[in-house]
């Protein structure tokens, strides 16, 4: 795990994330590898989740954007700081998938002014393939689903 963040130091870091400076070239090598190894193994397929302080993206703050592949998450620090700014030129090709996708759309949306075009909704696709099983959406146990 990697965290980009706008200073070097993290309290509480037991030695498992990787803290590197926001205007670093390691910070940008990072997102790129992240993006490369996405083209080389996953079909050009990125996870993607932000956390806020709130649930409006309009009016609440960003704190965190994630990104990532099974073996590499990258965590940005999103307060003051636009995390676009690292990604390739190329990054709006990229499918991102994202549970609650639409929410995380807005907020990039709101507040880095960015549109994330290609997106798959694991929330969204859940609720459809429950419906195709006669599931009721908010009724699904886990026994339901196994």
């Amino acid at each position: 795990m990697i965290f980009i963040n706008n200073s070097t130091t993290i309290s509480d870091n037991d030695g498992t994330i990787r803290v590197v400076n926001f205007n670093s070239d390691e910070a940008r090598e990072s997102i790129h590898r992240v993006f490369s190894l996405s083209k080389e193994k996953y079909k050009m397929f990125v996870a993607l989740d932000y956390e806020t302080n709130g649930l409006c993206p309009i009016l609440n703050i960003p704190l965190l954007l994630g990104i990532g592949l099974p073996e590499l998450q990258i965590a940005v620090e999103c307060h003051n700081i636009n995390p676009y700014d690292l990604f390739p030129k190329d990054w709006k090709d990229y499918i991102y998938v994202a549970h609650n996708g639409k929410f995380d759309h807005s907020v990039a949306e709101a507040n880095h002014k960015v549109e994330i075009e290609k997106l798959f909704d694991t929330m969204v696709a859940d609720q459809k393939v429950m419906q195709n099983m006669g599931v009721q959406i908010g009724r699904a146990s886990c026994r339901e689903r196994v």
